[in-house]
């Protein structure tokens, strides 16, 4: 389930025509982003890695290297380096999180440029599947 994270933003970057990014791509983009604004960041980092000997330096080589698994971190640092709002659907509690709002005026006046068709949507699943969370694109019907 390691790479469905990034692979959820790749679609959504793809059918947003956003982008096109590999998923290494991606990944090194969070990176270099976490890398850069470290002094913000790496309370977060840690805080995700808590209770483990893994460094700052360590957890960002892991994100850039290995199929480890992306998260709240990488949400912020991908909407921030990309520009672009990121809603998770939290499919168990209902309570949606948004990342990247100050990207929201760029489309608050223009109609055909909305927030919603701006906005990349993914799917945060914790129990749907017996090797644990897992993250899904989403499309609009």
């Amino acid at each position: 389930f390691n790479i469905h994270y990034f692979s959820s933003i790749k679609h959504q970057l793809e059918i947003k025509k956003k982008g096109l990014y590999s998923i290494k791509e991606l990944r090194c983009i969070a990176v270099d982003y976490i890398e850069s604004n470290r002094k913000t960041m790496e309370p977060f980092v840690l805080a995700s890695v808590e209770n483990t000997d893994i460094t700052f330096e360590e957890y960002c080589d892991n994100i850039r290297n290995t199929n480890e698994w992306g998260g709240e971190v990488e949400l912020v640092a991908l909407s921030n380096s990309l520009e672009v709002p990121i809603t998770v659907i939290r499919a168990l509690n209902h309570r949606n999180e948004s990342y990247g709002e100050q990207f929201y005026e760029e489309y608050e006046d223009d109609e055909e440029n909305s927030v919603k068709e701006n906005t990349l949507y993914i799917v945060y699943h914790i129990h749907l599947f017996a090797n644990g969370p897992h993250y899904n694109s989403t499309i609009s019907i």
